[in-house]
């Protein structure tokens, strides 16, 4: 769900942050999509598209974002990868 919001994103825009995670940048030159995990802080527009997208309050997104991210760093200590669907 977050994931296909992501992706459809990035399809007209440029960049999406993760909170406490990292951004997605896609590359103007080569469409192709980066993760830079130094650009995370809150920029609202994650939270604000899942609210939109499920019709939620943006604090109850930021929970939602919250768990996603978590369950992302768990799979990345167990794993040591996570597959973004849609993305890479």
């Amino acid at each position: 769900m977050i994931n296909d919001i992501i992706s459809g994103y990035l399809k007209n825009n440029k960049r999406i942050v993760i909170p406490e995670l990292g951004a997605f940048l896609r590359k103007s030159a080569d469409q192709s999509i980066v993760f830079i995990p130094f650009l995370n802080q809150e920029d609202g527009v994650l939270s604000n598209l899942i609210a939109e997208n499920l019709g939620i309050e943006p604090t109850n997104a930021q929970q939602l974002i919250k768990k996603y991210t978590e369950s992302i760093k768990s799979t990345l200590s167990t794993k040591g990868e996570f597959l973004f669907e849609g993305i890479g």
